[in-house]
């Protein structure tokens, strides 16, 4: 398959657009971590269990956001990549509410 010179554009924007967003969702989740590491390591600034629950939820919540956000662009340029066993174990899942 041949690139146009429009498709090169394209592909060249949605890298460094996936750039940017990997590079500021992957420093605030760094940061996030850092901070709990941080106070985990203090004994007058121990988090309770509430506020590291908040702390992981950030952190899942963050890298799905990013995770979305890649797969988005990436999608746009026709080079999204797909979890083959996911898709299996979706398939399965349906099959087996039909079987019900």
């Amino acid at each position: 398959m041949s690139a146009k010179p429009t498709d090169l554009r394209d592909l060249y924007g949605t890298i460094h657009d996936m750039d940017a967003l990997a590079q500021e969702g992957l420093a605030e989740i760094i940061a996030i971590a850092k901070l709990a590491l941080a106070a985990m390591e203090s004994p007058t600034n121990h988090p309770d269990m509430s506020t590291i629950a908040r702390i992981f939820s950030g952190i899942w919540m963050k890298s799905e956001h990013l995770a979305g956000c890649i797969a988005s662009e990436a999608h746009g340029v026709g080079c999204a990549s797909e979890d083959e066993a996911a898709l299996r174990r979706t398939k399965a899942f349906i099959a087996s509410q039909k079987a019900v």
